[in-house]
């Protein structure tokens, strides 16, 4: 039987600020006897080509660098992520990935069947847009269901709401809210820094948590760097930030990797490039039920169809083509539901081969 001292890790108050939680102390409890001994708890904090980065260790020393065992690069075990707990030996090397409570993650760009790890242990996810040509509420949908799957909260934050008319925001914020099923949405400056008190009054609401984890999501140019920074204070290194090109109004790549980072607010941000093209992952999960919640007013219409296999095309009593004629259903969305159906769908034919998670 493990002694007390193995009950929970030694550096736990350390963690905590790492927003270690009681859930992780039982998956440590679970660790076999000669793992707690030897090793010691760690955070994953960015994800630089060729080993990892962890905090955790040691409350006054910065990040230290840590390799991966080679046991860890064959089979099914988990390949580390920004966000995972580590069990870290002392030759900084990580044996064992602990159990995730979530996984934030999207098929590759391209042709590629390989799934990308883009955070694990994420809270809440704020999804970074602002009111001009990057504004796409299918891609909005397509990285809710994504969060939802995570087991995150989601947030969408419109940023660089300064550009326009108070009424024509109050106008877009209504009909944003209304294409995606009263998500709850904040309207920020953070270049002037209007609207971030609400922001962490909304984060806060939504996520309890003593020191939740935030992932912030969105294309290149929509401000998260700018908001990344505003959120950490004066006294924080400044990620770099850049300008959405004139001609097309599309961003320039400005975070080039994934890192978690402290606020003064006992919160942590995880930063990352931008995403414009984005592909739902994994197959085998729930995704099928998690686009039933996520689209639940046009579920509610497809279940009181006259006929239980109701295309939704053509077919007499379809109550998603009465709503969509009587215009109290929109169209577009309509149109997300199924092309997000049809991919989901599509992606249960078995593969060859299972591929790794890509970094």
């Amino acid at each position: 039987m493990a002694s007390d001292t193995l009950s929970a890790p030694q550096n736990l108050e350390t963690l905590r600020i790492w927003g270690w939680s009681d859930e992780f102390t039982e998956h440590w409890r679970a660790l076999d006897v000669a793992t707690r001994e030897q090793c010691q708890i760690a955070r994953i904090v960015e994800d630089p080509r060729g080993a990892f980065m962890v905090q955790g260790i040691s409350h006054d020393e910065g990040p230290a660098r840590a390799e991966v065992i080679g046991q860890l690069r064959k089979g099914d075990a988990l390949w580390p992520a920004v966000g995972d707990w580590v069990a870290i030996d002392s030759s900084q090397l990580i044996r064992k990935v602990l159990p995730r409570k979530g996984l934030l993650q999207r098929k590759a760009a391209g042709e590629s069947e390989d799934i990308q790890a883009l955070a694990a242990n994420i809270d809440c996810a704020l999804i970074v847009t602002s009111p001009n040509q990057d504004l796409s509420p299918r891609r909005i949908e397509r990285m809710l269901l994504a969060i939802r799957e995570a087991n995150a909260t989601p947030l969408l934050v419109l940023n660089k709401c300064d550009l326009i008319e108070p009424t024509e925001l109050q106008t877009l914020l209504d009909d944003l809210r209304s294409r995606l099923n009263q998500l709850d949405i904040t309207a920020v400056s953070a270049l002037s820094g209007n609207g971030l008190t609400e922001l962490m009054h909304s984060v806060r609401s939504l996520v309890p948590n003593s020191c939740p984890t935030i992932a912030l999501l969105g294309s290149s140019g929509v401000g998260k760097s700018t908001l990344t920074n505003a959120l950490l204070g004066e006294d924080a290194q400044p990620q770099r930030t850049s300008s959405i090109r004139s001609d097309d109004s599309k961003g320039r790549h400005t975070t080039t990797g994934r890192r978690l980072l402290r606020t003064p607010h006992q919160m942590l941000l995880i930063d990352m490039p931008g995403v414009r093209e984005f592909q739902l992952a994994d197959p085998e999960s729930s995704l099928e039920s998690r686009l039933e919640e996520e689209f639940s007013d046009i579920q509610e219409l497809a279940l009181r169809c006259r006929f239980t296999n109701c295309g939704h095309e053509r077919e007499p009593g379809c109550q998603i083509r009465t709503s969509l004629e009587q215009g109290t259903l929109d169209h577009d969305r309509v149109h997300s539901w199924r092309k997000l159906l049809a991919e989901i769908q599509s992606r249960r034919v078995p593969k060859k081969s299972s591929p790794r998670n890509r970094r």
